[in-house]
């Protein structure tokens, strides 16, 4: 169950600009649904 956590890592931290593109897709994500919370409680 937990393997295919580990086995991502160890990949990724041979390709730091992978970790680099994920971190800021993972924020561009998160930004983007406080956002649209964020008017949603403004419409309501």
């Amino acid at each position: 169950m937990f393997r295919h956590l580990f086995v991502p890592k160890h990949l990724l931290s041979g390709h730091p600009h992978l970790v680099c593109y994920s971190y800021s897709l993972l924020s561009r994500i998160i930004a983007t649904m406080l956002y649209s919370c964020y008017v949603l409680l403004l419409l309501m």
